[in-house]
């Protein structure tokens, strides 16, 4: 079962949240870039976003 699939039995305010929690993980920390003194910080966070995820959708393989 993939991650779309188990997604798709959840009750729709259940896949709300979950989209904001992706929002949320992967998107806001970009704002970080922004200034220069939290640029180290964005990369870190943006980065480990992406290791994340990937391994999430590494477990529904």
């Amino acid at each position: 079962m993939t991650m779309q699939e188990t997604l798709t039995l959840l009750p729709d305010w259940l896949i709300w949240w979950f989209n904001w929690l992706v929002f949320a993980v992967a998107v806001l920390p970009l704002a970080l870039l922004i200034w220069p003194q939290s640029r180290r910080v964005g990369v870190i966070a943006v980065f480990s976003s992406i290791l994340t995820g990937a391994a999430v959708y590494g477990m529904f393989r």
